[in-house]
Parts: structure tokens; C-alpha cells; sequence
């Protein structure tokens, strides 16, 4: 309002009233009406006149829509796909909109330091930031070095001290102290052998370690005998009789006069009349079922689908054992004894022999034999082993017989 006045005149001479007068109150106004106004104008309370003004939207800033990815792998170009420019006016109304473009982007972008970066963005004049995070991304890790501890007492906790893993990032390979928190899954209380997982940011690998058996539980001393305490007789009650009733006897015995059995009269054969022969209709024969042999007949179905139920089970299982292509066998005393079979091929030529040893055996040699055909395909190519948590890698040699690998 500088600037403005209310002009009054008076008898006796006239005053200008500013604006900015506390006498003064401006009504109707709203700042946020982009449209022509009328407001109106009080002198100490009573309205004294009008006047029109027009509001006028003004530019705030710049308003950057980052990337939809604000995360980068390490040593790879950022992804600009969603990201946005505007010019926002204070009204909140967008003034202007385009895509983001790297040509906006005046900081350097370094897409092999890893963390997070500010990045400034010029656009007609105006300036803004957004953020962007570059990843080292864990691919994949192996143990290199197993602990110098693998086998425990029952109850003793886990020690990885001289354990170490090899982490393939982003960036490369690089090669880490192992730590107890990478493991979970230790159980200091289950006898044996036990394959433990380490698991660093979602990559995982395992060993085995062993646990000796509980110890026996001390016999508990005998209790003594109680003394035998002698029983106490009970006082017996006599019960009471009840007089039966007799039957008074006749003072002169009566004797008894013999009783005659009635003696048999022979009985009169009759002659027995001969009826003349009639022919009986004879009955028509039923077929009588023999006990046993009905169920006998069952039984045999029943064998007959057993066996063919147990020939396609063994079917499935040598169609399944066929597609095996490495045969492994675990030395007990002095002869190698078949331990189980595994599968390689031109894309997955890693062998776990770890799941084939066990707490007894994890010390024993080891013979891995694979098929002719596989030996004849990897021929020159290497393969990599896993045996007691750390991998070892051998070059096949076909020399027209099956490749086969001991391990000491």
C-alpha cells in the first residue's frame, strides 16, 4: 500500500491519510486470487472508499523428479529414465516441464566411487539437486581360507579365527577376514559332522566342521535299601453267626421200600415196506467255490501291480541315475567304496564333494570319476571341486577313457 493516501477535506483544511496508516483497513483482498480485485478501504473503522488491484504469479524455483533407479552398479551409466525438470511457480502451478537430460547435469558423475552423490541441475536459468547412490554389488563369494578350528567339542562355540572369504563385487575381487556373525547355523550341541552356511550380504557358501560327542552323564549312587518294617497284626473281628434253622426228625425211623424199575418189553420189528424206485429230478449242479482260491486270485493282482509299480520305480530311478555324469567314491580302509553320483556340464562345472563326506570319513581320500562322455566334452577345460570348504580347480585330459581325480 506505500504509496497510497485518502485524500479529506475539511472546513477547516483538508489531510492526506496513508495507506499505511494503522487508521487504515484494507478488506477483500486475497493474494492468492490470480484474477482483478476490489478491495475496500476503512478510515478509523468506516468505509471510505474502493479500488481495484490484479495479483500476478511469480516463479519459485526449479522442481527435480529424480530417476525412477536412483541406484547405480558400480562402474555402470546412469539410468535417467523418469526423471524430471520444472519450473514451478509460488501458486504451486508448473510453468514448464521436460524430461531430464544429462546435458542438465553440471557435477560429475563418478560411477566407480561408491556412496552417495549430489548431483546440481541447471535449466533456463534456474538451479536445482538430486541425489544418486552407486552400489559395489556382491556377486558372489567362495571361502578361501577354512578356520584353523574345524573340530569342536560338545558345547564349545564356533572359532573362525584364520578364516577368510573371497568376495567377487562390482568392482572386482577382493578377499575378507570371516567373522562369526556371517554364520547362524552352528549347533554346538548336535554331534558330528555339520555344514555351516556363511552368508555375507545374501551370498552364501558352506564348510563342514565336527562336533565330538556328548559327554556321558555321571552314574548316580545307588540308594540304600529301606529296612523292612514288620507288619503289625490287625486285630481280628469275629463276625456273627446266624443259628440255621433245623428240621426236627421223627423219633421211629420209617424204612424205605425199594422202588421196581419197570422192566422193557421188546419192541416189535414192522416190516418195512419197499416203495417202488422213483426217479428224483436231479439238482442242478452249482459250481462250488473252492476256500482260498478267490482270494488267492487277488493276491496274485495285487503281486502283479506291485511289481509293476516297483519296475517303473526303478525305471524312473535309472532314467534319473543316467542323467548323473560324475561318480564319486570315499576310501574305507584300504578300498574305495561308492559314495554317490553328481552332475557337471559345458555351463555348471562345479563339483560339491563335501555332501558326500561326513564326520567319519571327511579325513579320507576321495576318487571322483567322471563318465566317458563328459570327460570327452570338458576335454581341456577346467572344472572346479569343492572338498573340506575350499574349491580346487583341474584341467581335464581325455585320452580316450574316463577322466578320474583323487583327492587326497
Amino acid at each position: 500500500m506505500t504509496g497510497g493516501n485518502i485524500h479529506i477535506a475539511k472546513k477547516s483544511g483538508d489531510e492526506d491519510v496513508p495507506l499505511t496508516s494503522p487508521r487504515v483497513q484494507i478488506k477483500n483482498y486475497n493474494p492468492k486470487d490470480l484474477n482483478t480485485q476490489t478491495v475496500d478501504v476503512y478510515l478509523d473503522g468506516e468505509k471510505v472508499g474502493d479500488f481495484q488491484v490484479t495479483v500476478h504469479d511469480v516463479v519459485k524455483g526449479l522442481n527435480i523428479v529424480p530417476p525412477t533407479k536412483q541406484e547405480v552398479e558400480w562402474g555402470t551409466e546412469m539410468d535417467l529414465t523418469g526423471g524430471k525438470v520444472q519450473i514451478v511457480m509460488k501458486s504451486g502451478a508448473v510453468k514448464q516441464e521436460d524430461e531430464l537430460q544429462a546435458s542438465m547435469i553440471k557435477t560429475e558423475f563418478n560411477n566407480k566411487q561408491e556412496g552417495k552423490q549430489t548431483l546440481a541441475v541447471e535449466y533456463q536459468g534456474f538451479t536445482g539437486t538430486f541425489d544418486m547412490t552407486v552400489v559395489d554389488m556382491v556377486k558372489s563369494i567362495r571361502i578361501k581360507t577354512l578356520p584353523d578350528k574345524t573340530e569342536y567339542d560338545y558345547g564349545e562355540d564356533l572359532d573362525v579365527t584364520g578364516g577368510t572369504v573371497e568376495v567377487t563385487k562390482s568392482s572386482g575381487i577382493t578377499v575378507i577376514p570371516m567373522t562369526r556373525d556371517m554364520i547362524k547355523d552352528y549347533n554346538s550341541k548336535k554331534s558330528g559332522s555339520q555344514m555351516v552356511t556363511v552368508n555375507y550380504k545374501g551370498a552364501k557358501d558352506t564348510f563342514i566342521v565336527v562336533v565330538g560327542p556328548a559327554p556321558a552323564e555321571p552314574d548316580k549312587p545307588d540308594t540304600p535299601d529301606k529296612p523292612d518294617v514288620p507288619d503289625t497284626p490287625k486285630p481280628s473281628t469275629p463276625k456273627p453267626t446266624t443259628p440255621k434253622p433245623t428240621t426236627p426228625k421223627p423219633s421211629t425211623p420209617i424204612e424205605e421200600t425199594p422202588v421196581q424199575e419197570p422192566v422193557e418189553k421188546p419192541k416189535e420189528e414192522k416190516p418195512v415196506e419197499q416203495k417202488p424206485m422213483t426217479e428224483t429230478p436231479k439238482k442242478e449242479e452249482k459250481p462250488t467255490e473252492v476256500l482260498g482260491v478267490k482270494d488267492k486270485d487277488d493276491s496274485n493282482i495285487k503281486v502283479k501291480a506291485g511289481i509293476t509299480s516297483a519296475l517303473g520305480l526303478f525305471l524312473l530311478l535309472l532314467l534319473l541315475l543316467a542323467k548323473r555324469n560324475v561318480k564319486v567314491y570315499v576310501e574305507e580302509g584300504e578300498e574305495f567304496e561308492f559314495g554317490g553320483m553328481d552332475k557337471i556340464s559345458k555351463k555348471n562345472r562345479r563339483i560339491n564333494i563335501d555332501k558326500f563326506i561326513d564326520g567319519e570319513t571327511y579325513k579320507n581320500r576321495v576318487l571322483i570319476h567322471l563318465s566317458d562322455k563328459i570327460s570327452e566334452k570338458l576335454d581341456g577345460k577346467e572344472i572346479e571341486i569343492k572338498h573340506r570348504g575350499e574349491y580346487k580347480k583341474f584341467t581335464i585330459k581325455y585320452d580316450d577313457e574316463p577322466f578320474e581325480i583323487v583327492l587326497e
